[in-house]
């Protein structure tokens, strides 16, 4: 960091400087949270990896190909997370004032990378040190290699920060075809194994397969370490205006996180429509449901990309039900769930036009509820069709029963989207939430605000438990299909 930067960053601190008390109170949160959380669920990590099921879950010959897959997605999903949010954001104005001072790119942009790279390779290290407790607690591997699995683990977090730079110096034609590859490389790789050895996804899978204990670990930290060299560069390349604007996202992002508006800080990251701009979106049918439904669809068109990753995670979240479905595993229902969720989001945008269109008067000549009916159709079918589909196919190839499950996931599919509509019509946060709730453990106001933000994802994941003992206990997944619509009738009539 050169002598003008420091005094720039050190200014703008003591602008910004917190009280003691602040300070104080902000570690006092950290260590409780630590105690409550963190620790807890670091322990029930550590049974779970030590179990008998854990050992054989993590065994190294059953984890080598998810390892694959693994290493592939989390690459490709930081190249694609760079284009929307990459690594380099600082405070707006400081963005602004060093992007356009004389002082080197390099450094200027050297403290917030810095800072993601410790934040990737912690993770990493850590989610590396899960088989190892496993391998260890077995007895299948000594402190050497357990310290290389370490190693490598921390390495692919380096190398998940990199190309997280990466997407954020790129065009989005060269980060989709960098995408391209990746995924073909990984199907290459998953088809003939023996192009493995010559792919980084393969040496992940090589490491995990031999425990640590391989030449491909030592490949595979040469080449993040070979990778680095070429970061001053990048970031020397990155261009003063893509880290301002990435600043400037961040920092709405963070301020509507702040004051418990998720919808906002999502909005925040809406992609610019750029494909299909001579696309004709109203159609002249009578059919107002066609029409509605038509219109959404060439919207959702207009951003390829967000398309794409929606259909993507509703096509996992239709995997995840249907292998939680076969194995009778609620939890990862409820993670496919919560997914379907979130990927439904990319194809909603009609519907949450619909119910800002309420706010004023009737704007098209339709009621509220046909503008509602004719923006859930497009989300709907798309929704259905996706997560029905691969839930489908994952039970018929276990050889199970695939209709219950299948059609479980479809009607998690439409709780999705109804959940979709219970979030857009939700009305600001009561005042009585703000209220404190002592107790004997602390103040549990915390929670209700938690639960007012995520009420309509934790419906979803709640429905999508119900999924995998469908065919033992179908009341938990109608429980939450009944709460979903008593909740979405009542802001519906108090909107």
């Amino acid at each position: 960091m050169t002598s003008a930067l420091r005094t720039s960053v050190a200014l703008w601190r003591s602008m910004h400087r917190r009280s003691a008390g602040d300070r104080a109170y902000l570690g006092y949160a950290i260590l409780l949270a630590a105690l409550v959380t963190v620790v807890p669920l670091a322990r029930g990590i550590w049974l779970a990896a030590t179990s008998p099921t854990g050992v054989a879950t993590l065994a190294p010959a059953a984890g080598a190909l998810p390892v694959l897959v693994l290493g592939a997605a989390l690459w490709t999903g930081a190249l694609l997370l760079g284009r929307a949010q990459g690594p380099v954001a600082m405070a707006p104005f400081l963005a602004f004032a060093v992007g356009r001072s004389p002082v080197p790119r390099s450094a200027a942009h050297a403290r917030p990378f810095v800072r993601a790279v410790a934040v990737c390779a912690s993770l990493g290290l850590l989610a590396a040190a899960v088989p190892v407790l496993a391998w260890t607690g077995a007895g299948a591997v000594g402190v050497a290699a357990a310290v290389v699995s370490l190693a490598v683990g921390a390495a692919l977090g380096v190398s998940v920060a990199m190309m997280w730079l990466v997407g954020q110096l790129v065009s989005q034609r060269t980060a989709a075809l960098l995408a391209v590859l990746l995924a073909t490389t990984t199907v290459a790789c998953v088809t003939i194994p023996a192009l493995g050895a010559f792919t980084p996804m393969g040496w992940l899978a090589l490491i995990y397969f031999n425990a640590g204990w391989s030449p491909a670990a030592a490949v595979f930290v040469i080449v993040v370490a070979l990778g680095s060299l070429a970061v001053p560069a990048a970031l020397r390349a990155l261009p003063a205006e893509v880290v301002l604007a990435h600043s400037a996202r961040w920092d709405a992002a963070t301020s509507h996180i702040g004051m418990l508006d998720v919808s906002s800080a999502a909005n925040a990251y809406l992609p610019t429509p750029h494909a299909g701009r001579g696309w004709r979106a109203v159609h002249r049918v009578r059919s107002l449901p066609l029409r509605l439904t038509l219109s959404d669809a060439v919207g959702a068109a207009r951003t390829p990309g967000r398309l794409a990753i929606g259909v993507a995670g509703l096509l996992i979240a239709g995997i995840l039900m249907g292998v939680a479905s076969v194995h009778l595993a609620p939890w990862l229902a409820a993670a496919g769930g919560a997914l379907a969720y979130v990927a439904v989001g990319t194809v909603t945008d009609g519907i949450r036009h619909a119910v800002e269109a309420m706010s004023s008067t009737a704007m098209y000549g339709v009621s509220d509820l046909a503008m509602i009916g004719g923006h859930s159709l497009f989300p709907a079918i798309s929704a259905v069709a996706v997560v029905g589909v691969a839930a489908l196919v994952v039970v018929a190839a276990t050889g199970g029963a695939v209709w219950g499950p299948a059609a479980g996931a479809a009607v998690v599919a439409l709780s999705a989207v109804a959940a979709r509509i219970l979030d857009a019509l939700k009305p600001p946060m009561p005042v009585e939430l703000l209220f404190p709730i002592p107790t004997p453990m602390g103040d549990l106001s915390a929670a209700n605000r938690v639960v007012w933000v995520l009420d309509a994802l934790l419906l979803t994941g709640l429905a999508g438990a119900g999924v995998a003992i469908v065919g033992d206990a179908p009341w938990l997944m109608v429980l939450a299909v009944m709460v979903i619509a008593a909740v979405g009738i009542r802001r519906w009539v108090r909107r």
